[in-house]
C-alpha cells in the first residue's frame, strides 16, 4: 500500500515531501528519460505512477479524479447506503450491542461516514477555508457524546471499535433516491468522497419507479471510474411478489435480508466482504488506473506520463480480471457457456491458482497444468464462437490470458 500526503499547492495540508519511496525530482532527470522507458511495460504500477505525479510538479493542480485516487489509498472501500429506511441499517451495521446510538443532538451536522477505530472518535471535516480534519477522542468508550463544535463542518466521520466497519468506510446518504442520485455518485466530483465502490440499496418493499431508475442509471455504461457494486437489502419478511424479486435481482450484484436487531446485518456483511473488501487492494490500484487514465484523456500528462500510464494500463491484468468479475456477476455480461467456470477462472471462489481451476488445495503442479490447459482449450474456442457476441468473445480472450498466466505460474 503505498501512503500518500495531497501536498498544499493541491488543496492539503502536507508541507514537506510525501512519505513515500517515490523520488523527489519533477519528473525523469535528463539522461535517465531513456534507461527508464524501456523498462515501463515490465513493472511500473498504477500505485507507483500516481505517487510519481503527485510527488513532481506534472500534477494537474485541483484534480477530482486524483483527490479520489490519493483518497483511496487508506485502504478502505467505500460503502454507500441509501433509501428511506438506510439510518436503520446503518445502525444496526455500526452499532455494537450495548452501545449508545451515534444519532447527533437536533441541529447538529448528521454524520455522513462511519469506519473502524480501536476507540470510538469523531473526526469532523471542516467546511473549505479552515484547518483539515480535527479528530476529537471521546472520553466515554461506551458510547458517544457529540462535541459541541459540530457548527461550520461540512461532514462527521463516527469511528467505532465495530468488527463490520474494518476495512470499510460506510458513507450514509440522505438524498432521495432517484437517477439524479445516480448520476452524482457516478461522478468524480458528484460527492464529497468520490464514486463508491458499493451502493446498499436499503428497500421496504418492491422498488418503486424511482429506486428502479436509480439501479438502472448505476449500473449503466458511461460515468467516472467504473459501475460501483449494487446490493439489495431486504427488510426481513418484507412482502415481495416472485416477480418484483427477480426484477431487483436482475438490477443488483446480491439481494440479501437484513433485520432491525443485534447481528442484522450479518448478511450484508458477508455480501460485502465477499464482493468488496477480499478486493480492496486492486480495488485501491484500480482507482489510481482510472485517475491516471482520466489525466491522460485530457491530455494533462507530459510525453513520459502518458507512455506511463498506457503501459500501467496494459500490464493491469488483476484490474481486468476484476472488472470483468463484476461485470458478470452483475450479468452486464453473458456468456451463453461457462458462466460459472468464467466465475471461479477470476478469483470469485479464491485467488489462488487451485481455487481458480477447482482443484482441491493439495493438488500437484502437474494437476494445476493439466487443468489450466484444459481451460485455455475451452475459452479459446469460446472466443471465437459467434453466438457469443462482442462483449462475451471480448471477456473470453481475457479468460485465455489468465489461463495462460495460470499456466506460467504468474496469477498466485
Amino acid at each position: 500500500m503505498v501512503d500518500i500526503l495531497l501536498p498544499e499547492r493541491l488543496g492539503g495540508d502536507s508541507r514537506g515531501p510525501a512519505p513515500s519511496a517515490a523520488p523527489e525530482p519533477a519528473g525523469p532527470p535528463p539522461g535517465e528519460a531513456t534507461a527508464v522507458a524501456p523498462e515501463l511495460p515490465a513493472g511500473v504500477t498504477a500505485l507507483r505512477l500516481l505517487t510519481l505525479l503527485v510527488t513532481s510538479r506534472e500534477a494537474p493542480a485541483d484534480s477530482p479524479p486524483l483527490r479520489v485516487a490519493i483518497d483511496r489509498q487508506d485502504g478502505r472501500t467505500r460503502v454507500a447506503v441509501v433509501g428511506a429506511s438506510a439510518p436503520e441499517l446503518v445502525s444496526v451495521l455500526c452499532e455494537p450491542d450495548g452501545v449508545a446510538r451515534w444519532d447527533p443532538p437536533v441541529g447538529a451536522v448528521p454524520p455522513t461516514g462511519y469506519q473502524y477505530q480501536p476507540y470510538p472518535r469523531v473526526t469532523l471535516d471542516p467546511a473549505p477555508g479552515a484547518a483539515p480534519w480535527r479528530p476529537v477522542r471521546l472520553p466515554d468508550r461506551s458510547g458517544a457524546a457529540w462535541p459541541g463544535a459540530a457548527a461550520g463542518v461540512d461532514r462527521i466521520l463516527v469511528e467505532g471499535p465495530v468488527d463490520a466497519l474494518r476495512g470499510l468506510r460506510l458513507l450514509h446518504h440522505r438524498d432521495r433516491v432517484d437517477a439524479d442520485l445516480a448520476a452524482r455518485l457516478r461522478r468524480w466530483s458528484g460527492t464529497a468522497d468520490g464514486p463508491p465502490d458499493a451502493v446498499v440499496l436499503v428497500l421496504s418493499g418492491p422498488a418503486s419507479t424511482a429506486e428502479s431508475e436509480f439501479l438502472t442509471a448505476l449500473r449503466s455504461p458511461g460515468g467516472d471510474g467504473f459501475s460501483p457494486v449494487t446490493i439489495g437489502a431486504l427488510r426481513e419478511g418484507t412482502a415481495a411478489t416472485a416477480g418484483s424479486q427477480q426484477q431487483l435481482r436482475s438490477m443488483c450484484d446480491a439481494v440479501v435480508d437484513w433485520r432491525a436487531a443485534p447481528g442484522g446485518g450479518a448478511a450484508i456483511e458477508a455480501a460485502l466482504r465477499a464482493q468488496v473488501r477480499a478486493w480492496a487492494g486492486v480495488m485501491t490500484a484500480r482507482w489510481a488506473l482510472r485517475a491516471l487514465a482520466a489525466c491522460l484523456a485530457a491530455g494533462q500528462l507530459d510525453d513520459w506520463f502518458a507512455r506511463a500510464v498506457e503501459a500501467a494500463v496494459a500490464g493491469a491484468h488483476e484490474v481486468a480480471e476484476l472488472d470483468l468479475l463484476q461485470a458478470l456477476q452483475g450479468r452486464r455480461i453473458r456468456l451463453p457457456r461457462g458462466h460459472d467456470d468464467a466465475l471461479r477462472l477470476l478469483g470469485a471462489h479464491g485467488l489462488e491458482s487451485r481455487s481458480r481451476l477447482g482443484l482441491a488445495g493439495d493438488a500437484g503442479s502437474d494437476q494445476v497444468a493439466q487443468a489450466a490447459s484444459r481451460a485455455l482449450l475451452f475459452w479459446r474456442t469460446q472466443s471465437m464462437a459467434p453466438d457469443a457476441g462482442p462483449a462475451g468473445r471480448g471477456a473470453c480472450a481475457l479468460l485465455v490470458r489468465t489461463c495462460e498466466r495460470l499456466l506460467t505460474g504468474g496469477a498466485d
